[in-house]
């Protein structure tokens, strides 16, 4: 059940103003026996979950918000918990004879939209089952324990999974060609294998990044001509386009190696085989693990199916499948080709075994756990976010707890944004397993599908897409990124600068030295101003003991003050300038008077120092001027005789308005939660009309290592009047 637009459209939220009689809104009031598998949420404004198992006039369980998505055992992380700005759980709720999922509104409004999922499975009439206790017992919570140890080392399960393969191969497939790597002719079951591109000399990162959807991965069971598995290798291992690590508890890159863990069992024996659409040979390594065991009885051939389409006013079919299985996930991409969101509008829908509609969901990122079109990249063992850039995701879901059953025939759709409107592209990957050996076909017109339509977007979206990354940790992906947009953007003014950037995100330890000897050879470059004056601020940077880089990108007009010196004023809301500053022990001050100019009106701030970083999203003092003509206040406002702290709660870039962002070499300066948000993106008036914020800081921060003076003296340094240190912006003024 959930909570989609039974009218056919996209209102796919409930707003109660009223409740039952008992003040309760029950969501779900099912007989059983069955059992509760999933519970998805975002903005629900409930006082307490209740849960009433088997007819009891009492909930057993009563769960305030916090306590059922990750506060309270047996319902914690990362068995429940908030996932790009969804609340999930996936503790199962069995019950012998009946369950009533009901809330206590914390609010009845109208204007609230409140959206849920609750994915529930019925036995047959008679099946025993235990029905969730009121209290667990300790056998019960030593379970709970072992599997949250379990996934949230998922990491490390994958990597050993890797290791303990037995069997291994080194291949070179050709051009066109294919060659078998593994051919078992007897019963077993494929528990872990591993695969490894091989890079190669002379091999760019693009053309790297292009094989992941050149090399078809493929298995037949038992003696099929045609493959139960046929898909791109980066699309199995849900890296579409890029490679960049990452853990479920059944598929992931650990290191470089692609692992797989789901259980493929055979009778009579089963080929791997590797098919190379791409203009070059591949050279790829791989390991595997085959248990001699026959399989079970009842035990299903596990398959797996990729396919793709540009919409057209028609749903995207993931999967239409003949015969008796179960569902177990899927890998999905989608990416916007027209300016809008509108994409990610789209419901999930299935249905089974001749009914006409089974399941319907509220929107493509609430399907993956998520919700508001995504908070920022994530990876769980049962979902993840892979990727995020405007307006281009890449997600999986993977139902391990929650297999969707079948017997006769299934259907998955995903609608391409509301009402099939989207303009753009879908692919993705269905696995699921089936009690016979099924082939699956290549899609018509494979090798165009392949190639991902030409996205106007994409040249405008790459800063929004390397702050996702840096945030997660992904350095290494975001300089291969950059890398590669050279490389597919030869025409881009901007190449260089990220190419700039890439050796900033590389060049910490080992790499320092290098990245040195390179800003030398490209501040001394008199043909492009911008990227010889970054350049030159990255060298000065690494050579100067008590240096510090300061990034300022506000949106409205300015005045930013530190120490009482004017370093930036005017209007940057699409770039960063970066100022060159000395710091000296102690106690500093930020000062900023700002007029909102638009909606979206922001102020961050970035100070990057070899001890230690500083940035806006420390507590602000803030003065109201808006009444107040627009003449500046001289440093340093004594006048204002009234500060009060600025409300509390920072955001961080790119939002669905804020994404595009001229290009910088300056790595990691816009992606924190640092944003002061000065004015609502749906507000038609300002917050402020006119503010003065002011914020205090220590430098170096208590506990960081001092950095080594070059010079006595105090205060901080600004050096304005010299060419070497002018204002750095991300066009070179």
């Amino acid at each position: 059940v959930s909570s989609y637009d039974r009218s056919g459209g996209n209102r796919d939220w409930a707003t109660w103003t009223s409740a039952g009689p008992d003040g309760l809104i029950t969501l779900l009031d099912v007989a059983g026996p069955g059992c509760v598998r999933r519970i998805w949420m975002t903005h629900v404004q409930a006082a307490e979950w209740l849960f009433f198992i088997d007819g009891e006039r009492e909930a057993r369980l009563r769960l305030t918000n916090d306590q059922l998505f990750g506060g309270a055992f047996p319902f914690v992380e990362p068995l429940s918990g908030i996932s790009g700005g969804g609340h999930y759980c996936y503790v199962p709720i069995p019950y012998a004879r009946s369950i009533r999922v009901a809330i206590r509104p914390a609010e009845l409004k109208a204007d609230v939209r409140s959206y849920f999922h609750i994915n529930y499975e019925t036995y047959r009439t008679g099946q025993a089952v235990a029905s969730y206790p009121g209290q667990l017992t300790q056998a019960d919570s030593n379970v709970v324990n072992r599997v949250c140890e379990e996934w949230r080392q998922a990491a490390h399960v994958l990597s050993a999974a890797a290791d303990g393969c037995p069997d291994s191969a080194a291949v070179t497939v050709p051009p066109g060609g294919s060659v078998d790597w593994m051919n078992e002719r007897s019963a077993g079951r494929l528990n872990a294998f591993w695969v490894r591109l091989v890079p190669e000399a002379g091999r760019s990162p693009l053309q790297s990044a292009d094989q992941l959807r050149q090399v078809l991965l493929s298995f037949a069971w038992d003696g099929s001509e045609k493959p139960s598995v046929e898909v791109p290798i980066g699309d199995f291992f849900c890296n579409a386009f890029y490679a960049r690590r990452f853990a479920s508890l059944v598929v992931g890159r650990v290191g470089d190696r692609y692992v797989c863990r789901m259980p493929m069992p055979f009778r009579r024996g089963a080929v791997g085989r590797l098919r190379n659409l791409g203009p070059s040979p591949v050279r790829v390594e791989l390991g595997w693990r085959v248990d001699p065991e026959p399989p079970q009885r009842n035990e299903r051939y596990f398959h797996a199916a990729w396919t793709a389409s540009t919409g057209q006013g028609e749903p995207f079919s993931l999967l239409n499948v003949q015969g008796s299985g179960h569902y177990v996930g899927c890998f999905l991409s989608a990416v916007g080709m027209d300016g809008s969101w509108n994409i990610l509008e789209g419901d999930e829908s299935f249905a089974m075994d001749g009914e006409a509609l089974s399941m319907h969901g509220t929107g493509l990122e609430d399907y993956f756990n998520g919700a508001w079109y995504y908070t920022g990249l994530f990876e769980l063992p049962t979902h993840g976010l892979i990727e995020k850039a405007p307006i281009r995701t890449d997600q999986y879901r993977f139902h391990l707890g929650d297999p969707v059953a079948f017997a006769k025939n299934l259907s998955m759709r995903f609608e391409f944004g509301d009402g099939n409107a989207a303009r753009g592209y879908m692919s993705g990957v269905a696995y699921w397993y089936q009690d016979r050996p099924t082939a699956v076909s290549d899609p018509e017109n494979l090798g165009r599908l392949l190639q991902r339509p030409a996205d106007p977007i994409e040249p405008h979206a790459v800063m929004a897409m390397l702050f996702e990354l840096e945030r997660a940790g992904l350095k290494r992906e975001a300089a291969d990124r950059c890398a590669i947009y050279a490389l597919r953007f030869p025409r881009s003014p901007y190449g260089a600068l990220l190419q700039l950037r890439a050796l900033d995100y590389e060049s910490g330890g080992s790499g320092r030295d290098t990245a040195l000897r390179v800003y030398g050879q490209v501040a001394a470059m008199t043909n492009q101003p911008a990227l010889s004056s970054q350049a030159a601020d990255l060298k000065w940077f690494g050579e100067t003991a008590n240096a510090g880089l300061l990034g300022v990108h506000i949106s409205g007009r300015h005045r930013l003050y530190l120490d009482g010196q004017l370093v930036s004023e005017g209007d940057n809301p699409d770039s960063l300038r970066v100022k060159r500053v000395t710091l000296a022990e102690g106690r500093h001050q930020w000062v900023a008077d700002i007029v909102p100019a638009r909606p979206c009106s922001f102020l961050s701030l970035y100070l990057r120092t070899h001890a230690g970083d500083e940035t806006s999203a420390g507590d602000w003092e803030y003065a109201d001027l808006s009444s107040e003509p627009a003449a500046p206040h001289a440093w340093p406002y004594a006048d204002i005789a009234e500060w009060k702290p600025f409300p509390a709660g920072r955001s961080q870039l790119p939002n669905m308005t804020l994404w595009r962002f001229e290009p910088n070499a300056y790595a990691g300066m816009q992606s924190g939660k640092q944003l002061l948000n000065l004015w609502s993106f749906y507000a038609a008036e300002p917050i402020y009309k006119r503010i003065v914020l002011r914020r205090t800081f220590t430098w170096p921060a208590p506990g960081a290592e001092s950095p080594r003076k070059e010079a006595e003296g105090g205060g901080t340094s600004v050096e304005e009047n010299q060419a070497r240190s002018a204002d750095r912006t991300t066009s070179g003024g």
